[in-house]
């Protein structure tokens, strides 16, 4: 009996744990949301005056784009970075908002669940308490807090794994953009390779969103903080390296020195996580240990 009453409260405790940590993503990532919706309508709208909209919204390669843009730009350097910014902004922004949007929507109606939940948490507690009532033994009262504190861990273990998978995921992503970059700078550039590019671009930006937005309240110490703010901006400012490359040198150097530093910091601020994670396996580990000899002791005085 003991034994069903703490496998339940242990599946409940991770259920309401899970869904007040999704209701948070929900909160966050719909803002973030509303924010990139409001900066791409503004992009459209700047690029309608142009004649540039149709081009941005189009699937034509990124050189294509750079050869329409000089041309309504007439050839000013300076209305020419920004139509490029405004374009490849535009595009990105539209993929931003689809991968925001697949993700709130996933975790809505999570307040319904987490009310119904909450009350058959507090019923089965009650009912374990009653169990625990006669028997004279304070330790053997601390198995509900233990069972409590099992649920939580296994919470917080099951976010920092989602969290180093994100982060992996964005650091593949950045791995292949470097390979496909430093080609371009040694090598006489291909419209595939440069669209490959952009598109691994996209992608990296959208994960980078995905694990900022996770991450929430993790800090380590003054040098994890430092990395994972090198992170902030990373969309904005590649993009106008990489257009300030093309327009000066016609060739990408700067982008690719800056997505190496972008790249290390992921790469340490992912050791950081990792290392909580196996910090996390081990508490996990402890607490279980204690909270199965606090059942043994019960259950012999039951």
């Amino acid at each position: 009996m003991i034994g069903d009453y703490q496998k339940t409260i242990l599946q409940i405790r991770g259920e309401i744990c899970s869904r007040l940590y999704k209701k948070k993503l929900y909160s966050n990532y719909r803002n973030i949301y509303k924010s990139e919706k409001e900066l791409v309508k503004k992009a459209e709208s700047r690029l309608k005056k142009t004649l540039l909209f149709d081009v941005s919204m189009s699937d034509k390669s990124v050189i294509t784009l750079f050869d329409e843009v000089n041309k309504v730009a007439k050839g000013s350097e300076m209305r020419i970075q920004l139509l490029l910014f405004l374009s490849l902004k535009y595009r990105i922004g539209c993929n931003l908002i689809l991968c925001l949007e697949e993700c709130y929507k996933e975790l809505s109606g999570e307040d319904i669940k987490l009310k119904r939940l909450k009350a058959e948490e507090k019923r089965i507690k009650k009912e374990y308490e009653k169990q625990l009532y006669d028997i004279d033994d304070p330790v053997a009262h601390n198995i509900i807090p233990f069972s409590f504190k099992v649920g939580d861990l296994k919470h917080d273990l099951s976010v920092i794994s989602e969290l180093v998978t994100i982060g992996e995921e964005a650091s593949e992503y950045f791995s292949s953009m470097k390979k496909i970059i430093r080609d371009l700078e040694l090598n006489s550039e291909t419209s595939l390779e440069l669209d490959k590019a952009f598109d691994l671009f996209v992608k990296a930006s959208c994960s980078i969103i995905l694990f900022r937005t996770r991450i929430g309240e993790v800090r380590d110490n003054r040098n994890f903080n430092l990395h994972l703010e090198s992170l902030n901006g990373f969309t904005d400012i590649f993009l106008n390296s990489f257009i300030l490359d093309k327009l000066e040198e016609g060739r990408v150097k700067s982008s690719y020195i800056y997505l190496r530093k972008v790249h290390n910091s992921l790469e340490a601020v992912l050791k950081g996580i990792k290392t909580k994670l196996i910090k996390a396996e081990g508490e996990l580990t402890i607490t279980m240990n204690e909270l199965n000899a606090i059942t043994k002791r019960v259950e012999k005085e039951k």
